[in-house]
């Protein structure tokens, strides 16, 4: 959230963590390789402080429901990925997952596994993609209310046009012209018309 912003804008935090080892150490028969937590009232367990989880996998413990890889779930074919990728063949992995989503998270993998500067050149990459989108979005942002403000001085450009008996310039001449164009033929049309009620 930035200063100002509406509480609508929250959105949930969620931290998901895939552990090595055990975090939470129980008995065979209890054993579960999934936990999920939240900020309970100690009073009143329906009661939650805010949207914020904690998801916790605890790799060792992970027994897939069936030998088929394929028959996995999506959440168990994941787990089956991270729990194994640092001992299967990158291809042989890929093969068995299939699915696009598996096969750019065994390309990531791959990658950070490199060199720390093959690490850095990841990171950076992502990082300008990052940028570059924000930047466009920006650009498409500015690009509208550039637009909005463009229509609207046209529309009164018009207005002045026939009030003075001008023939009125067509909208798409005057969507060719800039803003500021569009400005200064306003304040002329403005200047004219007070000088004709003076």
């Amino acid at each position: 959230m930035h200063e100002g912003d509406g509480y609508e804008q929250l959105r949930p935090a969620i931290s998901i963590c895939l552990l090595d080892r055990l975090m939470f150490p129980q008995r065979s028969e209890q054993a579960r390789w999934y936990h999920s937590f939240r900020l309970r009232c100690d009073q009143n367990a329906d009661l939650i402080l805010t949207d914020l989880e904690f998801h916790i996998f605890e790799l060792p413990k992970f027994a897939p429901s069936s030998e088929n890889i394929g028959e996995l779930s999506a959440d168990e074919k994941w787990l089956h990925l991270f729990a194994h990728a640092a001992e299967t063949d990158p291809l042989t992995l890929a093969n068995l997952l299939r699915d696009p989503a598996y096969r750019e998270a065994i390309g990531v993998l791959q990658m950070i596994s490199k060199s720390p500067e093959d690490l850095q050149y990841y990171d950076d990459r992502l990082k300008f993609l990052c940028d570059e989108r924000g930047k466009l979005l920006a650009a498409r942002e500015e690009g509208r209310e550039e637009g909005r403000e463009q229509g609207a001085l046209a529309g009164k450009v018009q207005l002045l046009q026939e009030l003075l008996g001008d023939m009125p310039t067509t909208a798409n001449e005057l969507q060719s012209l800039s803003v500021d164009t569009l400005a200064t033929q306003f304040a002329e049309l403005q200047q004219r018309l007070r000088d004709r009620q003076a």
